[in-house]
């Protein structure tokens, strides 16, 4: 971009000024997921990484390392970062087995002659399927009840379990104790889009067995984070345009 200004000067003499601004292409580009727990901690996991967004075409898949299925029921949030000449449109977040998020959108990246690479991109983080146990056995539950069906996956000696359902749908999970079994519900921890609640079960013997279900749900209407975009730069300097080209007047104040 460049442009002149031209003012006579008093003397009669004629001033030129010449005006030239550039800026460096670049189209690096990150995306990956800032891991969010209850309490407020936060991790990012590094996802894709692009020198060049315009180096090719082709659809980008990732999946990130597993983590522990305790973890499904934290906050998982695109992280993206880039240059002035990449730019990323996300997707509502979806889920797959086990409470696993999947994050899709689309990349546009401008190539230094001003055409444009469009790319889908997909990024999973998946979770660990639960682990079985044989303690306790006289607190094992005959059962726990999703809207007044038995759990998908249900085995009294898994206590582990995660949910899906919509943004919108009521869901109720009631645990069904044996004879002799008392239950006691833990508060509820809540996420932006999860709820993880507890029931502590005490067989007759006196043994323990805690049961946790992590309900996930999928949401159309993005977050807080998910839909903060920082708007892009604004001069708070002067608002009028020069009224020509051979206009240079200063003004001083203070």
């Amino acid at each position: 971009m460049s442009g002149t200004a031209t003012r006579t000067l008093d003397n009669g003499q004629t001033l030129t000024v010449e005006l030239t601004a550039s800026r460096a292409w670049n189209a690096k580009l990150s995306i990956g997921v800032e891991h969010r727990t209850a309490d407020g901690n936060t991790t990012p996991i590094p996802g894709i990484d692009l020198e060049d967004a315009t180096a090719a075409d082709t659809p980008l898949d990732v999946t990130l390392p597993t983590l522990p299925h305790a973890a499904a029921g934290d906050q998982y949030t695109p992280a993206v970062t880039g240059g002035d000449d990449a730019t990323v449109t996300l997707k509502p977040t979806g889920l797959g087995d086990d409470g696993m998020r999947v994050f899709t959108g689309t990349v546009k990246a401008t190539r230094t002659d001003g055409t444009i690479v469009t790319r889908e991109f997909t990024i999973r983080q998946p979770f660990d399927k639960p682990s079985r146990t044989v303690d306790a056995p006289d607190a094992a539950l005959d059962g726990l009840l999703v809207n007044g069906k038995p759990i998908q996956g249900w085995d009294p000696d898994i206590l582990e379990y995660t949910i899906t359902a919509g943004e919108d749908d009521k869901v109720t999970v009631s645990p069904r104790a044996k004879a002799g079994q008392t239950v006691k519900a833990s508060d509820t921890t809540l996420t932006a889009h999860s709820t993880v609640q507890h029931w502590t079960v005490t067989g007759p013997d006196g043994g323990n067995r805690t049961y946790t279900v992590t309900l996930v749900r999928d949401h159309k209407t993005p977050t807080a984070d998910e839909a903060f975009k920082p708007s892009d730069p604004k001069d708070t300097g002067g608002t009028r345009e020069a009224p020509g080209p051979d206009t240079a007047t200063l003004k001083s104040v203070g």
